[in-house]
Protein backbone atom coordinates (compact mmCIF):
# COMPACT_ATOMS: atom_id res chain seq x y z
CA UNK A 1 0.00 0.00 0.00
CA UNK A 2 1.37 3.65 -0.84
CA UNK A 3 2.20 5.22 2.22
CA UNK A 4 0.62 8.04 1.18
CA UNK A 5 -2.92 6.72 1.86
CA UNK A 6 -1.94 5.17 5.35
CA UNK A 7 -3.15 6.02 8.49
CA UNK A 8 -1.29 7.39 11.84
CA UNK A 9 1.69 9.24 9.66
CA UNK A 10 1.69 11.75 12.91
CA UNK A 11 2.64 10.33 16.11
CA UNK A 12 0.06 9.91 18.82
CA UNK A 13 1.00 13.16 20.31
CA UNK A 14 1.39 15.39 17.67
CA UNK A 15 -2.17 14.60 16.54
CA UNK A 16 -3.31 15.65 20.26
CA UNK A 17 -1.64 18.52 20.28
CA UNK A 18 -2.80 19.59 16.58
CA UNK A 19 -6.37 18.53 17.47
CA UNK A 20 -5.95 20.75 20.80
CA UNK A 21 -4.92 23.68 18.71
CA UNK A 22 -7.55 23.82 16.36
CA UNK A 23 -11.16 22.92 18.28
CA UNK A 24 -9.95 25.82 20.74
CA UNK A 25 -13.29 27.81 21.07
CA UNK A 26 -11.58 30.68 19.56
CA UNK A 27 -9.52 28.92 16.42
CA UNK A 28 -12.33 26.27 15.27
CA UNK A 29 -14.83 29.54 13.68
CA UNK A 30 -11.46 30.75 12.01
CA UNK A 31 -10.91 27.35 10.83
CA UNK A 32 -14.02 26.38 10.16
CA UNK A 33 -14.52 29.81 8.32
CA UNK A 34 -11.63 29.74 6.29
CA UNK A 35 -12.35 25.79 4.81
CA UNK A 36 -16.23 27.16 4.22
CA UNK A 37 -14.17 29.82 1.78
CA UNK A 38 -12.31 27.09 0.02
CA UNK A 39 -15.48 24.81 -0.22
CA UNK A 40 -13.75 22.08 1.97
CA UNK A 41 -15.81 20.37 4.74
CA UNK A 42 -13.26 19.14 7.74
CA UNK A 43 -16.22 16.72 8.52
CA UNK A 44 -15.84 14.86 4.84
CA UNK A 45 -12.08 14.32 5.71
CA UNK A 46 -10.59 11.21 5.91
CA UNK A 47 -8.25 11.89 9.74
CA UNK A 48 -5.19 11.96 7.92
CA UNK A 49 -5.88 14.21 5.83
CA UNK A 50 -7.94 16.38 8.27
CA UNK A 51 -4.33 16.50 10.35
CA UNK A 52 -2.85 17.45 7.20
CA UNK A 53 -4.89 20.38 6.39
CA UNK A 54 -5.08 21.78 9.97
CA UNK A 55 -1.04 21.76 10.14
CA UNK A 56 -1.21 23.47 6.66
CA UNK A 57 -3.78 25.92 8.41
CA UNK A 58 -1.48 26.65 11.83
CA UNK A 59 1.65 27.19 9.06
CA UNK A 60 0.18 28.77 6.08
CA UNK A 61 1.17 32.24 7.17
CA UNK A 62 4.18 31.58 8.35
CA UNK A 63 7.86 32.34 8.19
CA UNK A 64 10.56 30.09 7.77
CA UNK A 65 11.60 30.24 11.23
CA UNK A 66 8.13 30.39 12.14
CA UNK A 67 7.47 27.15 10.80
CA UNK A 68 10.51 25.83 12.41
CA UNK A 69 9.56 26.98 15.92
CA UNK A 70 6.25 25.53 15.42
CA UNK A 71 7.70 22.03 14.12
CA UNK A 72 10.08 22.50 17.27
CA UNK A 73 7.42 22.99 19.56
CA UNK A 74 5.47 19.31 17.73
CA UNK A 75 8.35 17.26 18.37
CA UNK A 76 8.81 18.41 22.21
CA UNK A 77 5.21 17.93 22.95
CA UNK A 78 5.95 14.47 21.36
CA UNK A 79 8.92 14.44 23.32
CA UNK A 80 7.16 15.32 26.50
CA UNK A 81 4.47 13.24 26.01
CA UNK A 82 6.74 10.40 25.52
CA UNK A 83 8.97 10.98 28.73
CA UNK A 84 5.64 11.46 30.74
CA UNK A 85 4.76 7.71 29.35
CA UNK A 86 8.02 6.05 30.33
CA UNK A 87 8.02 7.52 33.53
CA UNK A 88 5.48 5.38 35.64
CA UNK A 89 7.38 2.26 33.45
CA UNK A 90 10.28 2.97 34.63
CA UNK A 91 9.66 3.73 38.33
CA UNK A 92 7.86 0.02 38.36
CA UNK A 93 11.31 -1.59 36.69
CA UNK A 94 12.75 0.20 39.42
CA UNK A 95 10.48 -0.50 42.60
CA UNK A 96 10.62 -4.27 41.48
CA UNK A 97 12.24 -6.55 44.11
CA UNK A 98 14.64 -9.01 42.72
CA UNK A 99 14.66 -11.66 45.23
CA UNK A 100 18.85 -12.40 45.11
CA UNK A 101 17.94 -13.98 41.43
CA UNK A 102 20.90 -12.50 38.56
CA UNK A 103 18.97 -11.68 35.63
CA UNK A 104 19.42 -13.44 32.34
CA UNK A 105 21.41 -11.39 29.71
CA UNK A 106 20.60 -14.42 27.36
CA UNK A 107 17.64 -16.32 26.30
CA UNK A 108 17.84 -20.40 27.64
CA UNK A 109 19.00 -22.62 25.20
CA UNK A 110 16.88 -24.63 23.21
CA UNK A 111 15.87 -27.99 24.09
CA UNK A 112 17.97 -29.21 21.39
CA UNK A 113 21.15 -27.90 22.16
CA UNK A 114 24.48 -29.78 23.30
CA UNK A 115 27.73 -30.72 22.59
CA UNK A 116 29.20 -32.09 19.39
CA UNK A 117 28.44 -35.97 19.76
CA UNK A 118 24.73 -35.52 20.97
CA UNK A 119 23.89 -32.85 18.16
CA UNK A 120 25.73 -36.10 15.62
CA UNK A 121 23.75 -38.44 17.36
CA UNK A 122 20.38 -36.63 16.95
CA UNK A 123 21.03 -35.55 13.44
CA UNK A 124 21.51 -39.19 12.25
CA UNK A 125 18.69 -40.58 14.03
CA UNK A 126 16.57 -37.56 12.64
CA UNK A 127 18.05 -38.65 9.29
CA UNK A 128 17.08 -42.41 9.51
CA UNK A 129 13.38 -41.42 9.84
CA UNK A 130 12.88 -38.88 7.35
CA UNK A 131 14.09 -41.79 4.87
CA UNK A 132 12.48 -44.81 6.23
CA UNK A 133 10.26 -46.14 3.99
CA UNK A 134 6.51 -45.12 3.99
CA UNK A 135 7.17 -41.59 5.42
CA UNK A 136 7.94 -40.08 1.79
CA UNK A 137 4.07 -39.57 2.02
CA UNK A 138 3.41 -42.23 -0.31
CA UNK A 139 0.96 -44.72 0.62
CA UNK A 140 2.40 -48.30 1.11
CA UNK A 141 1.74 -51.06 -1.39
CA UNK A 142 -0.24 -54.02 0.56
Amino acid sequence: MDLRRSLGKRPYPEVLALTDLILDDKVWATFDGWCASRSVDPDELRWDRWLNLVYYFATRNASKEDKDSFDAALAEHVAEWNTQKVKPVVAKALAAPNDGKPERKRAPKPAWYGDDKTNTFNSKAAMATLTAPGVSGKRRRK
